[in-house]
C-alpha cells in the first residue's frame, strides 16, 4: 500500500510514443491525466529513441516514489534494465502490440483501470532474468524463434499481433534457417534448433509454450525443440496457443537457476532475443535474480 509523510505521492510516467504503432502517445497523455485526478505528482518523460526509456528510468528512479510504463513488453524491458540496483516500484499502463507480460499478470487494458490498479498500490516481486548482462521480464528465446522476431515485419506486428509471429516462423526460410546450438541447463545438456529460458509462461501472446513457469518462483523453465518441418512446427505452436497439457513429442523441459546456451560444432551464428527483442549472437548466459523486481498488480 501507498505510505506518504502527508504531501502527494510523486510518480515517474516513462511513455513510449511508438508503441502500439503509435496509439501509445494518447494513452500517455491519458494516464498522466488519470493519475493526476487521482492525487499523485506526475513526472512525465516521453521517450525519443533506444535506451531513452532506460536512461530516464535511472533518473527518475532517484527523485520518485514509483515509476510508470506506458508502452509494450520492449519499453518495460528498457525500464527495468534502467533500475539496476534501485528498488523502485512499478506500474504498467499496457500499450504495446501483445503486452505479454500485461497478460501474465492480468492487468487491465483500458488508462483507467490500470491506473487505478497503480493507485490501489498492491504490489507483486516477481524474478528478473540476466542474459549477458542485460535484464529481461519474460523471457530469453534462441535459435528460430529469434530468426522469427529478427524477419518479422512490424507492420504485420502491430496490425495481426501473435498471428504474425506465427506467419513469419512457418516461413520456410525462417524454420530451416540457422544451425543448430546446445544447452545446458543444471546438469542437462540438450541439442535444439529453438529454445526458451522462460520466466513466464505466455510467449508472444497467449502461446503458453513454458506451461509451469511461474514468475515469482526462483526458476527458469527451459524448453528445447528440434524439429523443422512444418507439420511439426505447427503442431508445436498450435498446442501452445490451445493449452495443451503434455509436452510436444520433439520438445524437453528442464527447471534451472541458470542456462548456458554455446555453438554446436562451431557452426553460426544463432541469434536470441530478449522479450521480444532481437539481442544478440550465441555464446549466452542466463541467470536469475529473485524477487528484484516491485510490480503493481490487481
Amino acid at each position: 500500500m501507498w505510505v506518504s509523510s502527508g504531501s502527494a505521492v510523486r510518480v515517474g510516467l516513462i511513455c513510449n510514443p511508438a508503441a502500439g504503432g503509435g496509439r501509445a502517445r494518447g494513452r500517455g497523455e491519458r494516464a498522466a491525466e488519470e493519475l493526476r485526478r487521482l492525487g499523485f505528482v506526475v513526472d512525465a518523460f516521453w521517450s525519443t529513441g533506444p535506451m531513452t526509456a532506460a536512461h530516464a528510468a535511472t533518473r527518475m528512479a532517484l527523485v520518485n516514489e514509483a515509476l510508470v510504463v506506458v508502452g509494450g513488453d520492449g519499453t518495460v524491458n528498457e525500464v527495468v534494465n534502467g533500475l539496476k540496483g534501485a528498488r523502485v516500484p512499478v506500474g504498467i499502463i499496457p500499450s504495446g502490440s501483445v503486452n505479454v507480460l500485461s497478460l501474465e499478470l492480468g492487468l487491465p487494458h483500458t488508462v483507467e483501470k490500470a491506473c487505478a490498479v497503480i493507485a490501489a498500490g498492491r504490489t507483486r516481486d516477481i524474478d528478473v532474468g540476466i542474459v549477458n548482462g542485460r535484464r529481461f521480464t519474460l523471457m530469453v528465446g534462441v535459435g528460430f524463434d529469434a530468426l522469427t522476431v529478427k524477419n518479422l515485419n512490424p507492420a504485420s506486428k502491430r496490425r495481426y499481433n501473435e498471428a504474425a509471429f506465427v506467419w513469419t516462423a512457418l516461413r520456410k526460410e525462417v524454420r530451416q534457417g540457422g544451425p543448430d546450438f546446445v544447452m545446458k541447463a543444471g546438469d542437462r545438456r540438450f541439442l535444439a534448433n529453438f529454445a526458451v529460458a522462460a520466466n513466464t509462461r505466455y510467449y508472444g501472446g497467449r502461446f503458453g509454450v513454458a506451461r509451469k513457469a511461474q514468475p515469482d518462483d526462483g526458476r527458469l523453465d527451459v524448453v528445447a525443440f528440434r524439429d523443422r518441418s512444418l507439420v511439426g512446427l505447427v503442431s508445436f505452436w498450435f498446442g501452445a496457443l490451445v493449452g495443451w497439457g503434455g509436452l510436444h513429442v520433439s520438445a524437453t523441459e528442464a527447471r534451472a537457476q541458470q542456462v548456458e546456451f554455446g555453438l554446436y560444432g562451431g557452426c553460426g551464428p544463432v541469434w536470441y532475443q530478449v522479450d521480444g527483442e532481437l539481442a544478440g549472437t550465441l555464446p549466452a548466459r542466463v541467470s536469475l535474480e529473485p524477487a528484484a523486481l516491485t510490480l503493481y498488480v490487481p
